[in-house]
Formats: structure tokens, C-alpha cells, sequence
């Protein structure tokens, strides 16, 4: 049984990570029917949010994605799972996933890469698929303009999927 999230969080424009924490970024991207959504505006009865797990404490929190789903997440260094998520429109999709990633104690930037998530015959016609793919270059560059005082290049590290049967 997968744990339920213990609250729901939308990321603030904090300009650093607190002490102990590393940035976490990245992008969760749904594509329906070959289409990129987007979370964008506060239409009310549209959002999305992914249910990351840490490891070591069992502890499930929900993340709104924002936008075309980059994220910015700040963690404290460890494993983690994304493992499923809710999308609210009209009607109610909720769907499970494992995407697995590590956080170093090195305290530098990490780059987890993009978690696609594709429905090809639309979100209620017959099921959705996972890949990731890695955009680190436009990655970078978004994170170097949302935190200007960064120092040094941040790192790699692929998530990877999990048995997401």
C-alpha cells in the first residue's frame, strides 16, 4: 500500500535552500494526446499534484505543479519516490507511478530530469505511459534565472523508474 500525502504544498519563491536542504529540480510533464498541458493561471477545478516520498521516514507529501510542471523542491538529502499522482479537472484522475531519485549530502543543485507522463488516447481512453527524459540544458538555464545567487554547476542525476506495474 502506497503511504497517502500528510499535506499539500505549493512552492514559494524562496531565493535558497534553508540549511540542510538541497534544490531539487526538475519537471513532471503530462502530454494528452500529444499535447504539453499546463497548470498555469488558478482555474478552479484544474490542478495537479504529485506525491513524492522520502525514504527514510515513510513521509508523503503532495506537490502542485505549476506552470508546465517544473518544479524547484527543497529537500533535505536522501531517497525518494514520486509515487503517484491526482489530476482534478471536472472529474478526478488519480494514477501511480515510481520514479526513484537520490539526494547527495554535497549540498549542490541536482537535476532529477523529466518525468513524462502520456496519455495517448487522452486521459480516460485506455491508459498512460512513463519515460524520462532529460532537458537539463533548458534546466539550468530556468533555475540560473529563479535563483540568481546560485553557486557552481549543479548536478546530474537521472531519476529512474521503478516496476510501475
Amino acid at each position: 500500500m502506497l503511504p497517502m500525502p500528510t499535506a499539500k504544498y505549493e512552492m514559494t519563491d524562496k531565493q535558497s535552500a534553508e540549511a540542510g536542504e538541497v534544490v531539487v529540480f526538475g519537471r513532471v510533464n503530462f502530454v494528452e494526446e500529444g499535447k504539453e498541458l499546463s497548470w498555469a493561471g488558478s482555474q478552479p477545478g484544474k490542478e495537479c499534484h504529485v506525491v513524492l516520498v522520502n525514504e527514510a521516514t515513510s513521509k508523503a507529501e503532495a506537490y502542485y505543479l505549476k506552470g508546465y510542471g517544473s518544479f524547484y523542491w527543497h529537500l533535505p538529502p536522501g531517497k525518494y519516490e514520486i509515487t503517484g499522482f491526482t489530476w482534478v479537472t471536472a472529474l478526478t484522475l488519480t494514477g501511480r507511478m515510481l520514479a526513484e531519485f537520490t539526494i547527495s549530502p554535497e549540498q549542490q543543485p541536482t537535476y532529477i530530469g523529466t518525468l513524462v507522463v502520456s496519455f495517448p488516447k487522452g486521459r480516460f481512453g485506455g491508459g498512460y505511459s512513463l519515460m524520462i527524459s532529460d532537458e537539463y540544458d533548458q534546466a539550468v538555464a530556468a533555475l540560473r534565472t529563479r535563483y540568481p545567487a546560485l553557486q557552481g554547476a549543479p548536478v546530474k542525476r537521472l531519476m529512474q523508474l521503478g516496476d510501475n506495474r
